[in-house]
Order: C-alpha cells, then structure tokens, then sequence
C-alpha cells in the first residue's frame, strides 16, 4: 500500500486517466443527447438555438464540477481508509 501512495504522490499513478469503467455506456449516451439536441432544433425557431447551446453548455460544466466533486471525495475517502490502515 505504501509504495501505491508514493506512486499516486509523485505522480507516476493517475487513475483518472484509465477511462472509465462504463466508458461504452457513458459513449452512448453522449450519442443519445446529441441526437435529441438535433431533433430539438429541427424543431425550434432558430432564434432558440443559441439557447438551447448554452443550456449544454451549463449542463456540461455541471457535470464536469459533479465529476470533480466526486474525484475529491472519493480521493478523500480513499485516504483516510489508507492512513487509518498505515496506522495500525
């Protein structure tokens, strides 16, 4: 466990780079939203497409602040449990 942490310390290990388990999942709905985004704007006036942009725009950055929330805490979490286990 000890040689893991100097790893992930001095940076040789970065988990978040080994994609994501659901990877093909998550791909697919990606596919989905942009294919509901296009039917949405064959259906609106074009004057709302802009909108419509920017509210994925903020739906991405939501997700993306929700991602890192997620990395910290698990992270967090993650060490606690290794400096408990390195105290005993």
């Amino acid at each position: 466990m000890k040689k893991t942490l100097l790893e992930l310390w001095n940076g040789n290990l970065s988990p978040w780079s080994d994609g994501f388990i659901r990877e093909k999942e998550e791909k697919r709905i990606y596919r989905l939203i942009d294919e509901y985004r296009t039917k949405i704007k064959k259906t609106i006036d074009e004057s709302l497409h802009d909108l419509l942009d920017e509210f994925g725009s903020c739906y991405m950055e939501l997700v993306t602040f929700l991602r890192e929330e997620a990395f910290v805490n698990g992270f967090s979490l993650g060490m606690k449990i290794a400096i408990e286990s390195l105290g005993k």
